[in-house]
């Protein structure tokens, strides 16, 4: 197992320089000059050149590219043009806020799509099946922001339930109470697609594990529903289920730019928005650098995962 995960580790470097390639000569192809944006247009050009020379600007790209990793491989991801804050600090401080949503996004999607799924696939074509189906219908149908939108109106501002923004009250304690209070719609929203997709696909690999012959011989044998679903067909069925988990939770982390900007969470998706914004050029490469290599090791992880549900893959 060790072994296995170390050789997958050492498989994602290559991956990981892609990916800093990627961001930061997507970047480069912005229009615009980011010196004279932060002096205005009353800047002369000798303040534009001093500007550009002290960013390192006026080197060649590949120069440029080869300080920046450096720098971010040493864990400095320059400093924000807008506050002049460490990137890495302003990053890390957000993807935790980020890491708060997504995680308990993706725990009630996982719970509630996996529940939903087995007992659609233990009944099929049942009063639940059907309105399960129909919720997986909605959850896939629903864009972020406008159910995020809908949650805010019906449940902030007319029954006011829930805060309408942010991540703690201004005048609350900060605590776990006051934080979960601020939680709910966001993570509803980030998760509603999520949630359909884990429904639909453990419905079909349960559909799929309750016909084989394994499962008809437990039955035989006189074992209990619960035990044979329990204990027979869902650790089956739950293999693709873990890698579409796996997939979503990356996803999620890069998606949450949507939600994040409706609820005003002060997250890494709501800073990447507002950096794209002022054009902070190292705040926007740092936080895309920063969730792509999330997505990257979020799948070291569930291939992990995977080895343990079936050693088969591991062993091969």
């Amino acid at each position: 197992m060790f072994v296995y995960v170390v050789r997958r580790l050492i498989q994602t470097i290559p991956v990981l320089l892609g990916v800093s390639l990627v961001v930061f000569f997507l970047l480069q192809l912005v229009p615009g000059d980011i010196a004279s944006t932060l002096l205005g247009p009353e800047a002369s050009q000798v303040e534009v050149e001093a500007l550009q020379a002290r960013l390192g600007l006026d080197q060649p790209v590949a120069v440029q590219y080869w300080r920046w990793l450096r720098s971010a491989v040493q864990g400095d991801l320059g400093i924000s043009l807008e506050t002049g804050v460490p990137v890495a600090a302003l990053v890390m401080d957000r993807l935790r806020n980020s890491l708060i949503l997504v995680v308990t996004a993706m725990t009630l999607a996982t719970v509630v799509g996996v529940i939903v799924g087995v007992v659609s696939a233990v009944r099929p074509g049942s009063l639940f099946d059907r309105a399960g189906m129909l919720f997986v219908l909605f959850g896939n149908s629903m864009p972020a922001f406008w159910l995020g939108i809908l949650l805010i109106l019906a449940f902030s501002l007319e029954l006011r339930w829930f805060p309408v923004s942010g991540m703690y009250s201004i005048r609350g304690d900060r605590g776990l109470l006051d934080l979960l209070h601020h939680l709910v719609l966001p993570s509803v929203t980030l998760g509603i697609l999520s949630m359909a997709i884990v429904a639909r696909m453990t419905r079909s690999g349960m559909l799929e594990v309750l016909s084989q012959d394994y499962v008809r011989t437990a039955r035989a044998k006189g074992l209990r529903q619960s035990r044979i679903v329990a204990g027979h067909a869902l650790r089956n069925a739950l293999l693709p289920v873990v890698t579409v988990v796996g997939l979503q939770f990356g996803y999620s982390l890069g998606g949450a730019v949507l939600t994040e900007t409706v609820f005003a969470w002060p997250g890494l998706g709501y800073q990447l928005f507002r950096a794209i914004a002022s054009r902070d050029l190292p705040v926007v490469q740092g936080s895309l650098l920063i969730i792509a290599s999330a997505f990257v090791l979020i799948n070291v992880a569930v291939d992990a995962l995977y080895s343990v549900l079936d050693p088969r893959i591991r062993l091969s």
